[in-house]
């Protein structure tokens, strides 16, 4: 019996797939929605998912340049090759990479405007595609603010899974939560958020104060975009309950730890007894 579902990742799908064109197999995408499942009903759950989904795609990543290699001759291989590694990396790669761009100013020159231009095609192209989805273009704004709140769970995800290729130990499946009420967050995320978007808005205000019009204009957008999404899609009351809920026990478990320089002395019973 051959084996084509592995445990390697936690994206085993994803996996299997490269397992299966390799064997011979031929893969077609079927238009369809053929199962359903409850989209997360809120960031934490959110949160859960996209930190897996993040997970697994550098480690296969070397399976996947091992079968292209022996298809470089074709050229079906090198479109195939451009889907693939882009699919497998691009959760890395873009994240990285727009990090990048946010904290490093453009130069104040003609070219310093294609940078943020090249992203207009782009989005014409995805509100093209959520119209025929049946979405309305505008929505792409709501998407651009959610890839952007989701920054710190898909550099989780590539962090796991860089701690699995150099550890060899398979990263625990964290499974959506399906449950009625709030998920809770988890409080380095949440801190996360908030982070970026001050460090976009002071880097943009200093950007914007020192003549770098352009990428401080592009910064403060991305700070109010990440603001936007931090209020409509978190909540500012369900952030501020996530970090404390974070935070509580290791404030808790501090007051408890008291440093030897500062802990009561015993009593030392010395010389004679008193009348006391």
């Amino acid at each position: 019996m051959t084996r084509y579902i592995q445990d390697r990742t936690v994206i085993e799908d994803t996996e299997s797939s490269i397992d299966l064109v390799a064997r011979g197999w031929s893969l077609h995408n079927y238009p369809e929605r053929m199962a359903f499942s409850a989209t997360p009903p809120d960031f934490g759950a959110l949160l859960i998912q996209r930190r897996r989904w993040a997970n697994g795609g550098l480690i296969i990543l070397p399976k996947l340049l091992r079968y292209l290699a022996g298809r470089i001759l074709r050229v079906t291989a090198w479109i195939e090759a451009f889907v693939r590694v882009h699919y497998l990396v691009s959760i890395a790669a873009v994240n990285v990479g727009l990090l990048l761009v946010l904290a490093i100013p453009f130069t104040e020159s003609v070219r310093a405007w294609w940078l943020p231009l090249t992203a207009v095609p782009y989005f014409l192209l995805y509100a093209r595609d959520l119209r025929l989805s049946g979405y309305r273009r505008r929505d792409v704004f709501g998407v651009y603010a959610l890839n952007l709140l989701l920054i710190p769970a898909n550099m989780g995800g590539v962090l796991k899974s860089l701690q699995q290729a150099r550890s060899g130990r398979r990263t625990p499946f964290g499974r959506t939560p399906k449950v009625d009420g709030r998920t809770a967050a988890g409080a380095p995320y949440v801190l996360a958020v908030y982070a970026l978007l001050l460090e976009w808005l002071i880097a943009g205000s200093v950007d914007l104060w020192a003549g770098r019009h352009v990428h401080g204009v592009f910064a403060v957008l991305n700070a109010m975009v990440m603001g936007y999404a931090l209020v409509s899609m978190i909540g500012l009351a369900a952030s501020g309950e996530d970090i404390m809920a974070g935070i509580a026990p290791r404030l808790r478990a501090l007051r408890l730890r008291v440093p030897d320089s500062l802990a009561p002395k015993a009593p030392v019973l010395t010389g004679e007894p008193t009348e006391d």
